[in-house]
């Protein structure tokens, strides 16, 4: 392959992660197996893995949140229904209030 080639082949690199975004570009529209560069398919392979680590990360991330905030919600509806069965005044002051502080704690959270 001609230095003229060579050249074109990473242009067209350099164009298709521009137009297409980095992910887009290695993951899904070539492995560019005409550039000849151990390095440059050793660095595109490493991108990739840390890629699917990164988005694996969030994923579990997102999951674990989402179980730790159903667990809450579980304890607080056991809670609620703890108290309103004993059926006191005070019980349901008690309710009222750690029903308003964590509504104000979500709405601290989400500000």
């Amino acid at each position: 392959m001609d230095l003229h080639e060579q050249l074109d082949n990473w242009k067209a690199v350099q164009y298709r992660m521009k137009a297409e975004g980095i992910e887009y570009c290695f993951r899904h529209y070539s492995s560019f197996q005409e550039i000849e560069d151990s390095y440059f398919h050793t660095e595109r392979t490493l991108l990739l893995e840390h890629m699917k680590n990164l988005e694996d990360h969030v994923n579990y991330m997102i999951e674990e949140l989402e179980s730790k905030i159903e667990e809450d919600e579980d304890d607080f509806t056991k809670l609620r229904e703890q108290l309103r069965s004993e059926q006191t005044q005070e019980t349901r002051n008690e309710l009222d209030r750690l029903h308003k502080k964590y509504n104000d704690e979500d709405e601290l959270d989400k500000n």
